[in-house]
């Protein structure tokens, strides 16, 4: 199978300029969610496929649909409003990224770095009123589990918004970015998209 690795040309169906087009797609990616400019959303949703229904996962979803999981375009446009709101700044590592090709398919990875700001303590003021709370009700309420594993979840998951919401301003927090990309007459587009953060 064709593959591209990193600024490398690859064997068979990809080739350097492959490689190159598909890193520059990541790092317009990039740009966006550096600027963070909600009147330019709809443009930069250029950026995803066209005629098939794009996918965002977040790194707090938890179904397909939920705030965080983005299905279609106006899922994954939601998704990306609520992070150029109120998420962590995002740094990718676009030339560290791993680019595979084969034919008009595309796939890649790449390390990142997520950083503290105002704008992710508001996310966070936020996403506790209006998601966290009710979670944390149901999974009280859950008589599936034992007392102590509801109890054990609430402590965990609680201590990491408090903990979260007191890093300093520019602490940052390594995270994994994956994505698969098409190709059609206007270029390369993000089919889906991956967030992901290690476990605590």
């Amino acid at each position: 199978m064709g593959h591209t690795g990193k600024g490398a040309a690859g064997a068979g169906a990809g080739t350097e300029g492959d490689a190159a087009d598909v890193r520059s797609a990541l790092e317009s990616f990039q740009d966006g969610y550096t600027r963070r400019d909600v009147t330019a959303l709809d443009r930069f949703m250029e950026l995803f496929v066209t005629d098939d229904a794009p996918e965002l996962v977040g790194t707090e979803a938890v179904e397909p649909g939920d705030l965080d999981w983005g299905i279609d375009h106006s899922g994954v446009r939601a998704v990306i409003k609520w992070d150029w709101r109120f998420w962590w700044d995002v740094r990718l590592d676009v030339q560290a990224a791993r680019i595979h090709v084969h034919d008009d398919v595309a796939w890649l990875s790449a390390p990142g770095k997520l950083e503290q700001c105002e704008r992710a303590r508001a996310g966070t003021r936020a996403f506790v009123e209006q998601t966290l709370t009710t979670e944390l009700h149901e999974t009280l309420d859950d008589r599936r589990r034992v007392p102590e594993e509801r109890l054990a979840e609430l402590a965990v998951r609680s201590l990491a918004r408090v903990r979260d919401y007191h890093l300093p301003e520019g602490t940052g927090r390594p995270f994994t970015f994956t994505a698969v990309l098409v190709r059609d007459a206007g270029g390369w587009r993000f089919q889906t998209i991956h967030f992901s953060v290690a476990a605590e």
